[in-house]
């Protein structure tokens, strides 16, 4: 049985974010009872159909076991709340102030269900400026900024190929249900959570908006290059590109020697990693030049050899059809309820202590309503999470005025760069007290140095490494392994992001540690899973981005590589991290048993690629990027005007009238080529050239504000400072201030979760380098400073 067995959680979500959460927590045992409006999830109609149901219907929501109810009849709303007596948890994206309005919100529920945990999932909070605004996800990545980071250099901005503000949100719910459990377990007390989308979107880009935020300086799209890391991209190969991590002086200094450039790294233009990066357009044909005479696969064991992280750039089919894939047995098999077994991807999470689910069932539209509805009313001993003496998460190591929900959780960090240190963090943000081990020399934290610097920090740092404390030790002595192991015996988590194979050579091994303290969690962000042929490969984010598929889906299909602009592979690991983490200590609390934990990058990617993946591995549909139109759905992508792009979501029928009716175009709406979306889809091209030289005509502004009061789905493509200026962060309070004892004040985003029973911190500090070595050491392991 997995952590969460015997929960019962409510699912009133549609489409892919809340379904995508409430999968999570099915997939660690939950039971879920998705409630279904007469009409059936819409999504049910999206992708390739299969009776009643879809593929990305099925990909989301296997598991669940589906109820119809009308929640706009009071006879339905009754029902609901009968059936709130008997649930855990209830998720929902009904819209802002939708579920009080329906008389089924937090407030009601609570009366008659004090101890629920309910989490409201919507685009842009419940209150503010955007609260009203469409929460699709192409919508949130253009308001964002998102999009203004992405894309090819010199060209047009660029969504993401997946829906990642979609994907991400529904993971930050996921952490945000789990902390809620252990904070009940603790208080018994109920728990509220929101989170909103736009926020999510904006956390996904740490480094870019920790720089602007700090400097003012902004970013654009760069291609497939990274944005603050050369030489970080696309190496030119005979039959294809390889991407490749040179970016460190002693990488770069390795590449150079093996492409025979022996001397380039002295060069004036290329002795930094920052020069490198602000003369990439230099450096990149002379690498070019010896790289394209090689093949993919030659120039990737060649640089895999020197132990620089690489990888090629596969399409979405290529990683569906790998060993790797079918090594870590990610397709899961899904029977439905006619018997037909269809493929999706499973959880990319791999853990000791328990097996994560290898098949599933799908339910036809309301197929349990009968069943649940019987219980409503009914109050039932149900879950583990009544029987009280089975948990015994308490504040274990101080911090009792500290109201968060891991209050008391102590972690020990080894992990370094982005994926790994961003899942700290936001577990530091919910109350855990996380102690950051750094080596003190010349390789401390590499992130330290990414400009823009401050002192002996960076905005990249202490974007994903603020309120940690900072101690230095070297795991090579076996003097400070020793303390290491000591301090593994007073601590829960011990997360890493090695590659494999260095925890055994530093004998710092989950097994190691286990004699010191049983019940310890060792959590790992690892590229491509912690056993297999690939595990020892290295792996940084635009590799996980070119390897998992998402770079063939990002961009056009005939146009050139396209990085996101963010580091999202990171950003997704690091998620799973923080969900993994959480999992591992609710099991741990009930059964005493710590273990072994992996969230590799590459399977986390392939998680929130949408209904992309099952599309092939079920029907062998061959996804390519289509820019910034959706997939398939027309008329929903951007259109240009006189300063921009806006976004545009015009698919139904009495959008796309509205729509029309605005540009001063309403036959449009009764063309017989643009009358049904299928038919705008098949069009596309030409319904393009009749409305873009209207829109062109006019503003950002003017376009999106008029497809608004039109009730016509609209965003600006904002740029990060545009985004900034609105106000938006700060009115949703999630501006963070940094104290650096040396450098002064600087602002970062904190957690995108807002909670009604507690304040997350608005006031931190960066930690210097082994600043709390002598603290920690004292205070936990009781060593004298003078020691």
């Amino acid at each position: 049985m997995g952590p969460l067995g015997d929960l019962r959680v409510m699912d009133l979500t549609q489409g892919i974010c809340g379904p995508f959460c409430t999968q999570i927590l099915r997939d660690l045992g939950a039971e879920i009872i998705k409630i279904e409006p007469p009409q059936a999830d819409i999504s049910r109609k999206r992708g390739t159909r299969h009776g009643d149901s879809s593929i990305q219907y099925i990909a989301f929501n296997r598991g669940k076991k589906s109820v119809i109810l009308d929640l706009e009849s009071q006879e339905g709303q009754e029902y609901f709340l009968k059936l709130s007596e008997n649930m855990d948890v209830i998720v929902e994206d009904l819209g802002p102030e939708k579920s009080n309005q329906l008389n089924i919100g937090y407030e009601a529920v609570r009366r008659i269900k004090p101890d629920i945990l309910y989490l409201s999932i919507t685009g842009y909070g419940h209150k503010g400026i955007f609260r009203d605004y469409a929460p699709e996800d192409g919508i949130i990545q253009a308001l964002s900024g998102f999009m203004s980071i992405t894309g090819e250099k010199g060209g047009e901005y660029m969504k993401a190929g997946s829906p990642l503000a979609d994907g991400f949100t529904g993971i930050y719910g996921a952490i945000g249900v789990l902390a809620a459990i252990l904070y009940r377990n603790r208080t018994k007390e109920s728990l509220y959570m929101d989170v909103a989308k736009l926020n999510v979107m904006l956390t996904a880009m740490p480094d870019t908006i920790s720089k602007y935020l700090n400097t003012g300086i902004t970013t654009r799209p760069k291609g497939c290059r990274h944005q603050l890391s050369g030489f970080f991209g696309p190496a030119k190969a005979k039959d294809g590109y390889v991407i490749c991590m040179a970016g460190q002086d002693h990488q770069f200094n390795a590449f150079t020697e093996l492409l025979g450039l022996q001397g380039l790294e002295k060069d004036e233009r290329f002795d930094t990693m920052h020069k490198r990066c602000v003369n990439a357009d230099e450096l990149e044909p002379i690498i070019f030049a010896k790289t394209v005479q090689m093949t993919v696969d030659e120039l990737t064991q060649a640089l895999l050899k020197r132990k620089i992280p690489a990888g090629p750039v596969y399409s979405l089919e290529k990683i569906l059809e790998s060993d790797y894939v079918r090594y870590h047995k990610l397709v899961m098999k899904v029977v439905d309820y006619e018997g037909e077994c269809w493929k999706v991807i499973g959880s990319p999470m791999k853990f000791s202590q328990f097996a994560m689910p290898e098949s599933d069932f799908l339910s036809h539209p309301g197929e349990y309503t009968e069943e649940i509805l019987g219980e409503a009313g009914q109050r039932k001993e149900h879950g583990a999470l009544k029987k009280e003496a089975l948990f015994s998460h308490i504040i274990r190591h101080g911090k009792e005025q500290d109201s968060r929900p891991l209050a008391g959780i102590r972690i020990l960090d080894l992990t370094r760069f982005m994926a790994g240190p961003l899942g700290t963090e936001i577990l530091e943000n919910l109350g855990a007290e996380v102690i950051k081990i750094e080596r003190m020399d010349q390789r401390s934290e590499f992130s330290r140095s990414t400009e823009p610097t401050f002192g002996t920090t960076s905005a990249y740092f202490m974007a994903i490494n603020s309120g940690k404390k900072d101690i230095g030790l070297n795991l090579n002595k076996e003097e400070h392994r020793e303390i290491f192991l000591k301090l593994a015996a007073q601590c829960d988590v011990v997360a890493d992001n090695f590659r494999p194979g260095v925890t055994e050579k530093l004998r710092i091994t989950y097994e190691d540690i286990k004699p010191y303290n049983p019940e310890i969690i060792c959590s790992t962000v690892s590229g491509f899973g912690y056993t297999g042929a690939w595990r020892t490969r290295g792996c940084v984010d635009t590799v996980a981005q070119a390897m998992s598929g998402l770079m063939s889906l990002t961009g056009y299909e005939d146009g050139g590589l396209v990085r996101c602009g963010s580091s999202v592979a990171d950003v997704c690991a690091s998620l799973y991290e923080a969900v993994a983490i959480l999992a591992s200590i609710i099991y741990r609390d009930r059964t005493g048993k710590g273990g072994f934990v992996d969230s590799p990058m590459i399977s986390s990617m392939l998680s929130v690629t949408d209904g992309a993946t099952a599309e092939y591995l079920n029907h062998g549909i061959c996804f390519r990027g289509v820019g910034n139109r959706d997939r398939n759905q027309a008329f929903f992508q951007t259109l240009p005007v006189r300063n921009g792009s806006v976004m545009v979501e015009a698919v139904s029928k009495e959008h796309f009238a509205a729509f029309a009716e605005f540009l001063g175009k309403p036959e449009l709406a009764e063309d017989e080529r643009f009358k049904t979306s299928e038919g705008r889809m098949a069009h596309r091209e030409e319904l393009e050239r009749i409305l873009e030289p209207v829109t062109r005509a006019m503003t950002m502004t003017e376009l999106a504000e008029g497809c608004r009061r039109a009730g016509v789905p609209a965003g600006e493509v904002n740029t990060l400072e545009r985004i900034s200026r609105t106000g938006y962060m700060e009115e949703q309070g999630m501006v963070v201030q940094v104290h650096d004892s040396q450098e002064g004040v600087f602002k970062v985003l904190g957690l995108p979760i807002q909670f009604d029973r507690f304040e997350l911190p608005k006031r931190k500090m960066v930690p210097q380098p082994g600043e709390h070595t002598a603290e920690v050491l004292k205070d936990i392991l009781g060593i004298l400073e003078s020691e």
